[in-house]
């Protein structure tokens, strides 16, 4: 599908693993993997393309499941 080659490609951007040290080995290849990622980053982007997919869900909602999201988060992004 098309939303994993995104995801894919958001995943091997260099800051990804520079910022975040996330090993390239522990990088999930679909969206819904991601979603249940260990690493809020990851998380946050498959909840961003995976609310994409969804053509009902303006601009402002994935904003606000985002932000709802990250405030819930506890660990370090």
């Amino acid at each position: 599908m098309r939303k994993d080659d995104i995801f894919k490609e958001f995943l091997q951007h260099p800051l990804l693993q520079e910022k975040y040290k996330i090993d390239s080995a522990e990088l999930p290849e679909r969206v819904s993997d991601g979603l249940s990622s260990d690493h809020p980053i990851v998380r946050t982007i498959a909840m961003i393309l995976e609310g994409k997919e969804n053509k009902d869900d303006s601009d402002n909602i994935i904003r606000t499941k985002v932000i709802n999201y990250l405030q819930t988060a506890n660990t370090n992004l």
